[in-house]
This record gives structure tokens, C-alpha cells and sequence, in this order.
């Protein structure tokens, strides 16, 4: 399954934040993470869209696997790769290396498009 957030069309520009709004969104990230960590990620797809479109950002492309144990609740949210403006290299081998060590029974797999700020793709995919 494959889900796109997109910032409308309308405004390309990268968005720019205060130090104050910075401090908002930082806070917002922790308050997300918390809930991520006491309940089951998938119990609330918004909240995992929510998360990836504050954690995974940035001016070049990232990609993050968000690692879930049996009952779908974060166990890490790990960046394997930083890429370039439009490309980021992604080996499957440490994806599942990383997998086996923490014991993952499922895992999201998620990267961001930096010309787009507000569009990330999650790829939900079951370790089972």
C-alpha cells in the first residue's frame, strides 16, 4: 500500500518556520511519538501520516523504516539513508538485517520528496 501526502499545488515554495513555530512542531513531534510508543500504529493510519509528515522532512530525500513489533507498536523509527534532492540509495539487505536484530514483525517503510514538503510515501509492508 502506497499513500502520497501532497501540499497543494498552488505554493511551491519549501515552507520556513520561526524559531517559534520550530518549538511548536518539535513539541507536536514529541507528543506523536509518545502516542506512537503507547498504542498500536495501525489502530490510527492517520496517526503514522500524521508523524512521517512532521519527522520526515527535509531539503533532501530521507528514508526511514518505522519497525513494529507483534502487536503493530513502534518498536524504532531509524533513518537508513540520506539521499540528494531526488534521489535516495536504499540497500534491502540493511533494511532486513536491521529487521532480524530488532526482532520487527512489520515494518513501514517510508521516504520523503523534498520539491514537495508536504509529500511522503509510506509503504506498508508485513515481516511475518
Amino acid at each position: 500500500m502506497t499513500r502520497h501526502l501532497r501540499k497543494p499545488a498552488s505554493d511551491p515554495q519549501p515552507l520556513r518556520f520561526s524559531a517559534q513555530e520550530q518549538a511548536v512542531v518539535y513539541e507536536a513531534r514529541q507528543i506523536l511519538l509518545r502516542h506512537l510508543n503507547q498504542n498500536p500504529v495501525l489502530s490510527s493510519w492517520q496517526a503514522v501520516l500524521d508523524y512521517c509528515a512532521l519527522t520526515i522532512r527535509g531539503e533532501v530525500e530521507r528514508f526511514h523504516v518505522l519497525y513494529l513489533d507483534r502487536k503493530n507498536r513502534l518498536i524504532s523509527d531509524e533513518c537508513l539513508a540520506i539521499g540528494t534532492i531526488d534521489h535516495v540509495p536504499v540497500y534491502p539487505r540493511e533494511v532486513l538485517r536491521r529487521s532480524l536484530a530488532l526482532n520487527a514483525s512489520a515494518l513501514i517503510i517510508v521516504h520523503n520528496h523534498p520539491t514537495h514538503p508536504f509529500s511522503v510515501t509510506l509503504d506498508h509492508a508485513q515481516a511475518r
